[in-house]
């Protein structure tokens, strides 16, 4: 990775472990303990293999939202208001994009045939998806803006 892209990954990573360690998860004995898993790394590679999916999906609805928001800043362009709040959420929805983007696979795949501490595994997992869950509340609310932003902007065209 070029130096910018690491210094990002680094701060995303730490800013993640931080969140997830103060919300104090289980350690990895206890997990797999609780879900009556017997081989750990094999576990882990397919629930991230999940996370990977779902970043995907999630990945696409911000695509989407941004074209979307594209358009909105073209027909909105002589409102004030309702251009800021939309030029809001596409940078919302931008940062979302590269946090989706450095949670994905290719930047933290760790293969099956390497032999790895399972602790190490597993916070990397927690990692992966605390930020995966960030993104999807993140969506939820940026996604709730722009429909009340439409709703708003509707009203006033009717007034």
């Amino acid at each position: 990775m070029s130096k910018p892209l690491d210094m990002l990954s680094i701060y995303i990573d730490k800013a993640a472990m931080r969140r997830v360690d103060t919300l104090g998860p289980p350690s990895a004995e206890e997990y797999f303990r609780a879900r009556s898993v017997e081989k750990g790394t094999d576990y882990l590679h397919g629930i991230m293999n999940v996370i990977d999916g779902n970043t995907s999906t999630l990945l696409t609805h911000i695509s989407a939202m941004i074209a979307v928001l594209g358009i909105m800043l073209i027909i909105f362009e002589d409102t004030g208001y309702t251009r800021i709040f939309v030029m809001v959420e596409m940078i919302a929805y931008t940062v979302l994009a590269i946090v989706c983007v450095m949670n994905m696979r290719w930047r933290g795949f760790v293969s099956t045939r390497e032999k790895m501490e399972v602790v190490y595994l597993y916070r990397t997992y927690l990692r992966r998806r605390y930020l995966y869950q960030f993104c999807v509340d993140s969506v939820v609310y940026i996604t709730l803006l722009f429909l009340v932003t439409v709703i708003i902007h509707l009203i006033g065209l009717l007034i």
